[in-house]
């Protein structure tokens, strides 16, 4: 296994004024490679299961058309968002565990342990409309006060503003934890920013190249642009948070059913 590099110093400081950091050149060709083909199992097992529970996803797809956020509770989920990818596809497992990535996590964090929230392929097909700017910590089932969360986002195609570019609000992670709202209208968390955040500028992500990633913390208010190329815009997530914190939601949400972790226990 290729070692991944770590994070700079100039990186960190970058990621702790900003709230996230571009890292160039982070990923391997060998790692890119091994994406792509968990992405296109990943695809497959999709396709395959929209086929077999059309129905079940008409519902969620009317839900969401109603303003309802719909979390990845459920294995139907990873039909729609394809979550938690790491527990059926080892191309996917081996990334998302990488002990070099959790270490760069730490790092940002300041935490001495990590664990993996989700990972998940996102592949934003042309004709895609805008990502609504939100925190994701808002949708956190768990407590966030032990050290916070951050996401790794892994362009698998070279990413420019046509196709969508991620979008920030810089310095917004060292701000409250705003509630969550329905991912329905692309400026409806605006009027929930303190005065200060409004007029922060939004940092628009620069051209990325195979190999380049995103990093960002969980309070980190982002969002994205349309598809208006003719490419799709695949990507691999995985968001991780730091040890130490306790379930805070009764909502449904798989992995803590499938190991019995109750409201106000702490997830191990």
């Amino acid at each position: 296994r290729r070692r991944m590099r770590g994070i700079t110093a100039d990186e960190r400081a970058e990621f702790r004024a900003n709230g996230f950091v571009v890292l160039r050149d982070l990923i391997s060709p060998e790692r890119l490679e091994l994406l792509r083909q968990g992405t296109i199992r990943a695809t497959a097992e999709r396709d395959q299961q929209r086929k077999e529970r059309a129905g079940e996803i008409e519902q969620m797809r009317r839900a969401e058309s109603r303003g309802e956020v719909i979390l990845p509770g459920s294995e139907l989920h990873v039909v729609e968002q394809m979550y938690q990818l790491w527990q059926r596809f080892p191309d996917l497992r081996q990334h998302a565990l990488d002990p070099d990535l959790a270490q760069i996590i730490a790092e940002v964090l300041g935490a001495r342990r990590i664990r993996l929230w989700f990972d998940q392929v996102m592949i934003k097909n042309p004709g895609g409309g805008p990502t609504p700017f939100h925190q994701d910590n808002a949708y956190a089932p768990f407590d966030l006060s032990c050290g916070g969360s951050a996401t790794l986002w892994i362009p698998l195609t070279s990413v420019d503003e046509s196709m969508g570019s991620l979008q920030y609000v810089a310095g917004s992670h060292r701000q409250e934890v705003l509630p969550p709202l329905p991912l329905t209208e692309v400026d409806s968390i605006a009027s929930l920013l303190p005065r200060q955040g409004r007029e922060l500028a939004t940092a628009l992500c620069p051209r990325l190249s195979p190999g380049d990633a995103l990093l960002h913390h969980g309070t980190t208010v982002h969002g994205a642009g349309a598809n208006t190329s003719a490419r799709p815009r695949p990507a691999v997530l995985t968001a991780y948070f730091a040890d130490g914190a306790r379930r805070t939601s009764g909502e449904a949400f798989y992995p803590f059913e499938r190991d019995g972790i109750g409201v106000g226990r702490l997830v191990n």
